[in-house]
């Protein structure tokens, strides 16, 4: 006995076709080129596109028959859909890439990344007895004020502690 084959080009159809999107969605993307003059204006009359789905059998996702509204979200979104199909296949066509480079962000870094000037600078020599010489050839440590040594606290309450540390804050970033 034969089988049939089904048709290729109806294979190929259904498999590019996005699953998470309703049957009314591909119906809509498959003849925009067709409804898109009648429903650019402002005031559209949805009922000869809902009677042209019934007609064909177009139902929504929950299997029944588009209602104004779903149609008019629905055609929102595949305008949408074929306006970035459209610039993709001409950035392709072009030979550039359809999507903007995408924005770095430090969490996307690798952990040991250094800017170029930073990398070409030549790091300070560290010699092995020396654990802080890498700080001290950044520079001189910067200092607030002068050296006040801080106060004893030894005997004094909550409130005599916390004047003494505010006195002596102010006296050493004088």
């Amino acid at each position: 006995m034969s089988q049939k084959r089904p048709k290729l080009k109806a294979v190929a159809a259904a498999a590019g076709r996005d699953p998470k999107r309703s049957p009314l969605f591909h119906w809509l993307v498959k003849n925009h080129d067709a409804l898109a003059p009648g429903l650019r204006s402002k005031r559209v009359d949805w009922n000869p596109v809902i009677a042209s789905a019934a007609a064909e059998g177009v139902k929504t996702d929950w299997g029944t028959d588009p209602q104004a509204q779903t149609i008019r979200r629905t055609w929102r979104k595949a305008c949408a859909h074929v306006e970035a199909e459209r610039k993709a296949t001409a950035a392709r066509e072009a030979g550039t890439s359809p999507k903007p480079e995408r924005k770095v962000y430090p969490r996307d870094m690798p952990k040991d990344w250094r800017p170029p000037e930073a990398a070409a600078a030549e790091p300070p020599k560290i010699k092995p007895g020396e654990p802080l010489a890498h700080l001290r050839a950044l520079g001189p440590t910067p200092t607030a004020g002068p050296f006040v040594p801080e106060p004893d606290y030894t005997g004094m309450d909550n409130a005599q502690r916390n004047i003494a540390r505010i006195n002596w804050n102010i006296a050493r970033n004088k």
